[in-house]
Order: structure tokens, then sequence, then C-alpha cells
């Protein structure tokens, strides 16, 4: 039986909960399963076949930071977007541009 370990890993404020369990196979001996968690729901759950053989606190911690960088874009991305929208509802004119001002 393989044992279960769980951790928290702090990044710019946000905890995340992880879960890692070692899953070797024959022809993946360093492969492991991950879980990571964000407010009591699971944001991320994947087995990682880990080829490079790192050892498994960087491969996790490497996996995590990885992770946190992508919500961290994609939340970016979300409230420009949400700026937009909000710029683009308070506009109600019509932009008048003659071509041959110059």
């Amino acid at each position: 039986m393989t044992k279960r370990i769980n951790k928290i890993i702090q990044i710019d404020g946000f905890s995340y909960n992880v879960e890692f369990k070692p899953d070797p196979v024959f022809l993946r001996p360093y492969q492991f399963k991950l879980t990571i968690s964000l407010d009591g729901k699971i944001i991320h759950s994947n087995t990682y076949p880990n080829f490079q053989g790192l050892p498994f606190k960087t491969a996790v911690e490497k996996i995590v930071q990885e992770h946190h960088q992508r919500m961290k874009r994609k939340m970016e991305l979300e409230n420009k977007m949400n700026e937009f929208l909000e710029e683009f509802e308070q506009w109600n004119g019509v932009i008048e541009y003659d071509v041959h001002e110059s």
C-alpha cells in the first residue's frame, strides 16, 4: 500500500492543499498522482509520469507553481474582459469619423 501525503503550498497568498501519492508502474517508476485543491474545491487532478526522475518534492512544487501561473493569467484576463465589458456597457454613443480630415 502506498502512502498518501497531504501538504499545503502557499504562493502569492493562495494556500493550495496538495495530495500526493506515488503510483509507480513498470515503465514509469517515478509516476505519481497529484490532486490540487483551493478553498476545499479540487481544481486539478492528474497522474504524472515524472520521466525526468525529479525528486517528488521538486516535481510537485513545480507543477503547483505552473498551475498557479496559469490560474493567475486566467484571472487577469477575466478582469480585463470585465473592465472592457463594463466600459462598453457604459458607452452608448456613436463614433463619427471623417475620412477626409487630417
